[in-house]
């Protein structure tokens, strides 16, 4: 992430992780990226994209989106218990 007081700059790198990866075997445990914040209430809802691990019979990719919250754009972003939030179709299933 990086961060600066006017859209114009100059952006500084936080040098963190901000979402880290899920443990073995959850839902984001491979990636993320995407992240699209949304500032409301002086909070931040940082929606980001993580693959399922799971292929259709066309061989096509899966895609879910996740919710992480935070009070400041530092963080700590904090993931929605009910992640995934959204996804692109796949029944999901417990992977545990």
């Amino acid at each position: 992430m990086s961060y600066a007081d006017s859209p114009d700059g100059l952006w500084k790198p936080s040098n963190k992780v901000v979402i880290p990866f899920g443990e073995a075997n959850e839902w984001d445990h491979r990636v993320i990226h995407d992240p699209s914040p949304l500032i409301h209430n002086e909070k931040i809802y940082l929606y980001y994209k993580s693959g399922l691990d799971k292929r259709d019979a066309n061989n096509k990719y899966w895609d879910c989106w996740g919710l992480a919250i935070a009070d400041s754009r530092q963080g700590p972003f904090v993931k929605h218990p009910l992640n995934p939030v959204k996804n692109s179709g796949l029944l999901l299933v417990r992977m545990e």
